[in-house]
């Protein structure tokens, strides 16, 4: 008997940052591209996002948001 794996749907993905003016590219899995929309867009779900829930690449592009915001 084989064992079954549950791995996510992950896929490399664009999106548009309105804060930094630039895109950015991502790997994220179709879940989150979902909340990402559900939010309104990549930096109002970073800003609102808790650190523990974000990976580090994600952690250093909400401290690129929350710094260009607080100018």
């Amino acid at each position: 008997r084989t064992r079954r794996r549950f791995l996510p749907n992950l896929q490399h993905a664009s999106m548009q940052s309105e804060i930094l003016g630039r895109k950015i590219s991502l790997r994220l899995s179709t879940s989150a591209m979902r909340t990402i929309e559900k939010h309104g867009g990549l930096d109002a779900y970073l800003t609102q996002a808790r650190n523990a829930e974000l990976a580090d690449e994600a952690k250093l592009l909400k401290r690129e948001i929350m710094a260009a915001q607080a100018k």
